[in-house]
C-alpha cells in the first residue's frame, strides 16, 4: 500500500505526546496540523488517550467519549529505558531545577514527607533518570493502573519494546501501522 501523505500528517499530528500539548506552541502547532491535514476517513487515527485536558483546554465531551472507548494498543518498555526516554525528551523540565521542585512539591498531598524530600535531593544533585524512574514507579505508574482498571475497552495489541530509542520507536510505529492497515 502506498503512504499518502494525509496518513503520515495524521500519524504525526495523532502521535505527539498529551504531555507536550500543556505548552501553548505545540498545542497551536498539533491543532494547525489536524486541521489542514486532509483527512482520509478510511484510514486510522492514532491518538494518546491520557487524559481529557490537554494543559488548560479542554477534550471535546464527544470526541473524548469516542477516545475513551476506542481499541487500545498497549505499549510497555522497562521502567529503567522508559525514565532514559523520558529525561531526553523532557529536557525543558530537567533544565530548571527550581520549576522541577516546585511540581515535586505539589505531589507533597500524595506522597510520605520523606519520599517527596528525596525526590527533591534527586532533582537538586541532577539525578534525572532516577528522579524519573522513582517517580512513575512511585505516582504516575499507580495512578495510570487504577484509570486503567476503570475502563472496559479491547486491547488490539501489546507491544513490548526492549529500547525507546529511535530504532526501537521507528520499529514499533511500523508495526502498529501494520496492524491498524490490517484490520
Amino acid at each position: 500500500m502506498a503512504w499518502n501523505s494525509a496518513f503520515w500528517e495524521t500519524m504525526a499530528a495523532a502521535c505527539i505526546r498529551s504531555d507536550w500539548l500543556a505548552h501553548r506552541r505545540q498545542f497551536d502547532t498539533a491543532r494547525n496540523i489536524l486541521a489542514t491535514a486532509a483527512f482520509d476517513h478510511r484510514l486510522p487515527v492514532v491518538v494518546e488517550a491520557e487524559s481529557s485536558r490537554i494543559g488548560n483546554r479542554q477534550i471535546p465531551p464527544s470526541l473524548w467519549k469516542r477516545m475513551a472507548s476506542a481499541g487500545r494498543i498497549e505499549i510497555l518498555a522497562p521502567l529503567r529505558e522508559r525514565a532514559r526516554y523520558i529525561v531526553g525528551s523532557y529536557g525543558e523540565l530537567t533544565g530548571d531545577r527550581s520549576a522541577l521542585k516546585a511540581r515535586i512539591k505539589a505531589l507533597q498531598p500524595f506522597h510520605p514527607r520523606e519520599t517527596v524530600v528525596g525526590w527533591l535531593q534527586l532533582a537538586e544533585n541532577g539525578a534525572s533518570e532516577q528522579l524519573a524512574l522513582e517517580l512513575m514507579e512511585a505516582h504516575y505508574d499507580p495512578r495510570y493502573r487504577k484509570h486503567r482498571a476503570r475502563g472496559r475497552f479491547d486491547v488490539l495489541a501489546a507491544l513490548n519494546l526492549n529500547s525507546l530509542d529511535g530504532d526501537g520507536l521507528d520499529s514499533a510505529a511500523r508495526e502498529i501501522s501494520d496492524l491498524l492497515l490490517s484490520q
